[in-house]
């Protein structure tokens, strides 16, 4: 199998100019103020959401593509680290503990680890019991629905580390912030869905994919260099609208 198709650049490719475009209403509202509290609108808290569900998609099914997917889950991990340590020393009120880059990593991961598990069990009921769990975890505005409902009693952690890593998992603490937040629960599920969907004949499911979506140059272009524009599209940004605004 080709470690490339065009339909999943040009699908991540349209997800990064939606990314992009998000990021500059989100500056422009927040670091700007030209629009404040935009953020909290639920035009913007859908964008957020739909973004979000199509980069994890997106990842799940191109673990099929990669040679080395734990490696590679591995590699973005420590690309997410990197990036929470440049955001905590140069924008402490705005850095990202745990966003969507932290989240990438792990579930890549995680479901490559799976794969011996996840092949023999039957696709339909993967992708049936995925989308159950998506809906039961999915986070409204400001917190996840299981912290919600007094599941587990975790929001008055104050332990830096402990209230990390529920955090990290989905159950947000009150000690815990981060300017990009995408907890495993419930965006793992998103992941392991793509990876799913491609079962039990991935050759067969993506090569259907690659027929039924058409290249669109610029986007298969701009998919291909995804994680470099994400790392790099927020500074260069905030410079350009820093000499119109300020």
């Amino acid at each position: 199998m080709k470690s490339r198709l065009n339909s999943i650049d040009t699908f991540r490719g349209a997800s990064i100019v939606a990314m992009i475009i998000y990021h500059l209403t989100w500056d422009l509202s927040e670091y700007f103020m030209l629009y404040p509290g935009l953020e909290s609108k639920w035009p913007m808290i859908l964008a957020s959401r739909t973004i979000g569900l199509s980069f994890t998609l997106i990842a799940g099914i191109s673990i099929h593509l990669s040679k080395k997917p734990l490696a590679h889950g591995i590699k973005i991990l420590l690309l997410a680290i990197g990036l929470t340590f440049v955001t905590h020393f140069v924008t402490p009120t705005a850095a990202i503990y745990f966003g969507v880059l932290h989240l990438l990593g792990c579930s890549i991961i995680l479901t490559a680890l799976m794969r011996p598990i996840l092949n023999k069990l039957s696709r339909t009921g993967i992708l049936i019991t995925l989308v159950t769990l998506f809906i039961i975890t999915f986070p409204t505005a400001g917190s996840g629905m299981l912290k919600s409902l007094n599941i587990l009693s975790v929001s008055s952690v104050d332990h830096p580390i402990l209230g990390f890593i529920i955090s990290a998992i989905g159950f947000p603490s009150n000690t815990f912030t981060s300017a990009d937040y995408y907890p495993l629960l419930p965006w793992i599920f998103p992941v392991m869905f793509g990876y799913a969907y491609s079962l039990p004949s991935p050759q067969m499911s993506l090569g259907k994919i690659e027929q039924k979506i058409p290249k669109i140059e610029i986007l298969s272009a701009l998919g291909q260099y995804s994680l470099p524009i994400y790392l790099l599209h927020q500074p260069i940004m905030i410079g350009v609208l820093t000499l119109f605004f300020r």
